[in-house]
């Protein structure tokens, strides 16, 4: 019941055709995508939408609901609910085969990053677990199982401590520090940056950072990685990406499942750069900062909420919506 046109671009959470239920009956429709469109992170897609081609739904927003709106062709929605966009920020031009019409050597090089980013973290993930098993093993073979009690937790926290080493050697040999820029979707940048994403997501997050969310502890491995956090920071969100080009001011909040996004993907091309966030400032529950944004001190931003790239956040205001306006 879902159709995607040719060239299209899904980007992370989005929300496609979810069953509408309503007193107890489960509604389904027919969803459609056209070509060479755009769905940004954290989407929404009601089932029975229709997006046509070249249109662009913008970062946690929805489509319009009035039926001339969306017919409109090559259009660019934000918001929930969605307001057009008349222009947006034109993307760097790059050759089409860096976009959308790639060459087979393309393919063959992505192919190959691609089969190590899915692999290396679960086979590294792997050889730790078994290490554990054989040091048990050993142990309860002896049958001093006291000492295993005493132990075992230990032997758990070295390894899941030596998790971030290996997001750091990574980050260090392929990419090296973060600076804003702009990279076509086909480019290895791009492919090498994904790869640490899931050495971050698929090693690091499950087997440490997610057990220290919410404490003193929790900024270690973004430090590690290149952030600039300040002291007393709370972080109760692993969604940080280009980490170089992050800063946080001291006793500063990052809710449940927000998004320190400093980056876009716009025309398959990323854009990357800087956000910097002030001392005491709030972000509330699953929102999200673009990049090219600061947030001055003492400043709040609410729940579920947006804040465009490019914009201010005065000091000691507050913010909610998406995009998200100014509260009394």
């Amino acid at each position: 019941m879902l159709e995607i046109g040719n060239e299209s671009f899904v980007a992370d959470s989005v929300n496609i055709c979810p069953p509408l239920i309503i007193n107890g009956f489960m509604i389904l429709r027919n969803t459609q995508v056209g070509k060479r469109s755009f769905l940004g992170n954290s989407a929404v897609l009601p089932t029975g939408s229709k997006v046509e081609d070249g249109c662009l739904i913008g970062v946690l927003s929805i489509t319009p609901s009035l039926p001339e709106d969306a017919r409109m062709k090559d259009a660019s929605w934000l918001g929930s609910p969605p307001m057009f966009l008349p222009n947006r920020q034109e993307s760097p031009k790059f050759p089409e085969k860096y976009t959308f019409k790639p060459t087979f050597s393309l393919y063959l090089m992505r192919s190959v990053i691609e089969f190590f980013k899915i692999t290396l973290p679960f086979a590294i993930a792997s050889i730790l677990l078994l290490m554990f098993y054989n040091y048990a093993y050993i142990i309860f073979k002896s049958g001093n199982y006291m000492r295993f009690l005493y132990e075992a937790p230990l032997i758990l926290l070295l390894l899941s401590v030596s998790t971030i080493f290996f997001g750091w050697l990574f980050k260090s040999i392929l990419i090296g520090k973060y600076k804003p820029d702009a990279k076509p979707l086909w480019s290895t940048f791009v492919w090498r940056n994904e790869f640490i994403n899931s050495i971050s997501e698929n090693l690091v997050y499950p087997f440490f950072e997610s057990m220290i969310l919410g404490t003193p502890f929790a900024p270690i491995y973004f430090r590690m990685m290149g952030c600039n956090i300040g002291k007393k920071v709370f972080m109760e969100t692993t969604e940080i990406t280009e980490f170089d080009l992050v800063t946080i001011g001291d006793e500063s909040a990052l809710n449940y499942g927000c998004t320190i996004q400093t980056h876009l993907f716009e025309d398959r091309v990323m854009k990357m750069s800087d956000i910097v966030i002030g001392k005491c400032c709030t972000i509330g529950s699953l929102s999200v900062i673009l990049y090219d944004t600061k947030m001055h001190d003492h400043s709040l931003l609410k729940g579920l909420s947006l804040i465009m790239n490019s914009e201010t956040q005065p000091e000691n205001t507050r913010w909610q919506g998406s995009p998200c306006q100014l509260q009394n």
